[in-house]
């Protein structure tokens, strides 16, 4: 509920939202922060995306969240990315 009054529905896929279970991360063309987000979710430290622009980028793919580095790797090179690593297991995604 949201102040007083109910959410609107929204159909799901059952085999997507279950994917976790199989160790999946099911991600079908949605913006590329929102899959950072996910991502940083299953790993120490951070990625962060220095480009207001990128973050809009789409992402489609499977992938592990045990192994989050290389879905990232990936993503880099599917998107063109280039990533800079910092102490802390801070990432900076960049175009290049």
């Amino acid at each position: 509920m949201n102040g007083g009054s109910v959410s609107q529905v929204f159909p799901v896929n059952l085999k997507q939202a279950q994917a976790w279970r199989d160790h999946r991360l099911v991600f079908r063309d949605l913006p590329l922060v929102r899959v950072v987000a996910e991502l940083n979710r299953y790993r120490p430290g951070k990625i962060v995306i220095v480009n207001e622009r990128l973050k809009q980028h789409r992402v489609t793919g499977v992938f592990d969240p045990r192994e989050p580095d290389a879905a990232l790797a990936v993503i880099e090179n599917t998107l063109k990315l280039v990533s800079y690593r910092l102490p802390g297991r801070l990432v900076l995604l960049a175009a290049r």
